[in-house]
């Protein structure tokens, strides 16, 4: 129909913080927005790209999995939450092994709550490796993956990103990430504070779970030289901020791989699967 439809962010319209919102004013401004936007001034709406099919069916596998993960993780407190009435402290996979086993010496009103909970978590489980298996072998011959990057992640990383091609430079894969500091400024101070997290959660989380991995298993990476013997020297919450730092080099190193700017060996990388 030459109709040209922009999904754009959410965020609060108003600009004087008056406490009034209706969805009169907000169509207004959004409007007057979109006016500007398309007069050149492209700072006034954070224009999203939207998957494709393809991209999205792809995402789709690893965020059920993720969701899986979750609905485990609150059956299985919930069971811990049922155990507390009756002053059972549950450690643990309770619902597995020798664990269980224990758990079965307990008061039959309490078994009642638990039994169908341990029914739900296995199966649940029982899908989860399923997703698990499906996933890493749509990536577990993929020669553009870095040692200590498993195929799961990498997969995890690839659906999240859709495309790296998406991108024009490093300043918008960081960007993307979440993983860029807060910033307030004025004059000659600058003030950088913890990152904004702004951007894609879960790809935020596989990339930090990744660079742990990452500087034990890839000692010649050239970020990790730059930052290891301040990492060595730090302890606790100055550690975690390396870490941080690094997962966002790394996500940029993944994007001048994947767009054939760099190669694994060019930043000191040994490949998953060498030839």
């Amino acid at each position: 129909m030459g109709v040209t439809c922009h999904v754009v962010a959410a965020k609060r319209w108003s600009e004087n913080e008056d406490r009034v919102k209706t969805d009169k004013r907000d169509a207004r401004i959004l409007c007057q927005r979109v006016e500007s936007y398309h007069r050149g001034n492209h700072t006034v709406l954070n224009v999203l790209r939207v998957p494709t099919e393809e991209e999205e069916r792809r995402r789709a596998l690893g965020r059920q999995r993720e969701a899986f993960k979750k609905e485990l993780q609150s059956n299985a407190q919930r069971g811990r939450g049922q155990a507390l009435l009756w002053a059972v402290r549950l450690k643990g996979q309770w619902w597995k092994g020798n664990l269980w086993e224990s758990t079965q010496k307990q008061e039959p009103e309490l078994l009642a709550l638990l039994i169908p909970l341990r029914e739900i978590i296995l199966t649940i489980e029982t899908q989860l490796k399923t997703l698990t298996r499906q996933l890493e072998e749509e990536s577990i011959a993929e020669n553009l993956r870095p040692k200590g990057l498993g195929a799961l992640t990498w997969r995890m990383v690839q659906g999240e990103v859709c495309d790296f091609t998406r991108f024009n430079n490093r300043g918008q894969v960081a960007s993307y990430t979440g993983l860029c500091p807060s910033e307030s400024s004025s004059g000659g101070s600058r003030r950088l504070g913890s990152v904004n997290k702004h951007g894609n959660r879960l790809l935020r989380n596989y990339l930090v779970e990744a660079t742990w991995r990452l500087i034990r298993w890839q000692p010649d990476w050239y970020a990790w030289k730059k930052w290891q013997a301040e990492y060595q020297q730090a302890s606790g919450g100055r550690r975690k901020q390396i870490v941080v730092a690094l997962a966002r080099i790394l996500a940029v190193d993944l994007w001048r791989i994947a767009t054939k700017q760099t190669t694994l060996e060019n930043l000191g990388l040994q490949p998953a699967n060498p030839a």
